[in-house]
């Protein structure tokens, strides 16, 4: 090969090569965008992207004998996976917002369904952390963590409708005239005009009969449609429609195709969460014979299923979360094809679990118990080549200022999380993590009825505070990870320790809402 000249020698022969490059690199220049220009990466995008009701209990990765996940396990393959991850809430509205303010539910406040975060941490969302530093995307399947995820509407730069990916849009909650006004407008209409809570009269005597005879007629003749491959029905948002897995998954690749430049993405979706409606592909899946430890009815079980039905449930479940990762498994493709994993960091985790067990199916439950609370989190760095597993216990209050570290912004002075291990935080066993449930309490006085617990060394001490029950539960759960086993009146050193702490931050924030 010969030699290259200095620039004063340039033949005119070497200045027309020169030249005849210039369509090449015009036509590589968009290539470049495509890959993600993983090169440099300058200040990276984070996707935190959720699965709804999502419990690590149920993911082979984890340990679960039934491979329900194998797209997931290909995806963790070059990623860190944490082992002992955990929602702050039990079900959407404060692991939700547990998840998007960095804060336990017992100071945002947002407990009940339709709830939202009070006002004085009203702007204290991941998406205000971010703002200056990211474009900012928002999506959500979920009616009510569109509304946690809503009170930070003027931060989020492209915020997709929830109904946008459906079959058949809903024609109310998805109004423009609604777009600002978010949770008035879900709780005015649900509580005040459609009456779902089921206490009181309704506003309307006619709108909710026409509104579901509508939505009815329309899921009905979808459902006919999409028969042969959803043989138990269309997968079901509630009060925003039927869907397919697929199109929603693609509904996301095409929001994330249009990125142009650094941007925090927060994308939720509803699978797995119930009603679980698997593909003709699975729905006779995991006919395996799996041997599951039954458990007695707990007396705070609002359900008390039997045994028998609550082994089908969880079967179904099984069965709809490998149709979930048939179908996302395109989007993890996406993520790797677009060169945005090589200039991303790219969260997958849940809002909260789902419990098969104690009589109870679902997570609307004042029980607290790991398959509810245990969620996974799997997290990507740009170009990360490798496995790395991380044991030592993690809170989902933890993403917001991980996110923050990650984007060079200083983590915001309200969080109550931490750094995340592996992503800038140190491998602390020695930590505390809290759930709480106060769905019966008022966002706006102290705490009086509720389920919290705390977890610390492999121990979690649960504290079920009601006026009809009122008791103290704690497990080992290194070597009883079943809870099976009340260690409460056996082990009074460590339930004390875990017990005191405990009420200590009971009545510290239950402090300012006590009457002088």
């Amino acid at each position: 090969m010969a030699a290259i000249k200095p620039h004063g020698d340039l033949s005119r022969r070497d200045v027309l090569k020169v030249l005849s490059l210039i369509p090449v690199v015009s036509m590589l220049q968009p290539l470049g965008k495509i890959l993600g220009e993983a090169a440099d990466v300058g200040t990276p995008n984070v996707i935190v992207i959720v699965f709804d009701a999502w419990s690590a209990h149920d993911v082979g990765l984890l340990g679960y004998p039934r491979q329900t996940m194998p797209n997931l396990e290909r995806f963790a393959a070059n990623a860190i996976v944490y082992h002992n991850h955990y929602s702050a809430g039990t079900f959407t509205v404060p692991g939700t917002a547990s998840l998007l303010t960095g804060l336990y539910p017992w100071s945002h406040r947002a407990l009940q369904l339709g709830g939202g975060i009070i006002r004085p941490h009203i702007k204290h969302e991941v998406f205000t952390a971010v703002q200056g530093a990211l474009s900012t995307v928002g999506y959500t399947q979920n009616t009510y963590a569109d509304v946690i995820m809503g009170q930070a509407e003027k931060y989020i730069n492209n915020h997709i409708r929830t109904g946008s990916f459906n079959l058949e849009d809903d024609f109310l909650y998805n109004l423009p005239v609604f777009k600002n006004d978010t949770l008035i407008s879900y709780a005015a209409i649900e509580d005040n005009i459609f009456n779902l809570g089921g206490k009181g009269t309704t506003g309307s005597l006619f709108a909710a009969p026409i509104s579901n005879y509508l939505l009815s007629r329309q899921k009905l003749l979808l459902n006919e449609k999409w028969a042969k491959e959803y043989p138990d029905g269309l997968p079901d948002s509630d009060s925003n429609g039927v869907y397919t897995l697929e199109g929603v998954v693609e509904g996301v690749i095409q929001a994330l195709s249009e990125i142009k430049e650094p941007t925090f993405a927060y994308l939720h979706f509803l699978p797995p969460h119930e009603p679980y409606d698997p593909t003709a592909e699975f729905i006779k899946a995991f006919d395996d014979n799996l041997h599951l430890v039954d458990k007695p009815v707990h007396p705070l079980a609002y359900k008390s299923v039997d045994w028998s039905g609550l082994q089908r449930r969880r079967r179904l479940y099984d069965q709809y979360l490998a149709s979930w990762d048939q179908a996302v498994h395109k989007l993890f493709d996406f993520l790797q094809t677009s060169g945005l994993r090589d200039n991303s960091y790219i969260f997958v985790t849940a809002d909260h679990g789902e419990l098969f067990e104690r009589g109870e199916t679902g997570h609307f439950t004042p029980l607290i118990y790991d398959p509810l609370v245990h969620i996974p989190l799997i997290v990507s760095k740009p170009g990360q080549t490798g496995r790395r597993d991380i044991s030592t216990p993690t809170s989902n209050v933890d993403i917001l200022p991980t996110v923050a570290r990650l984007t060079n912004i200083t983590p915001p002075d309200w969080v109550e999380g931490a750094l995340l291990p592996g992503l800038g935080g140190i491998e602390d066993t020695n930590r505390s993590i809290f759930v709480m449930d106060a769905k019966e309490d008022s966002s706006y006085g102290p705490l009086t009825k509720f389920s919290a617990s705390i977890s610390r060394n492999g121990y979690r001490l649960t504290h079920y505070h009601y006026s009809t029950y009122e008791g103290f539960e704690l497990y080992n759960l290194v070597d009883d990870p079943e809870e099976l086993e009340n260690l409460y009146d056996a082990s009074p050193s460590i339930a004390h320790s875990l017990q005191d702490e405990l009420a200590q931050k009971i009545a510290d924030v239950n402090r300012p809402y006590e009457k002088k």
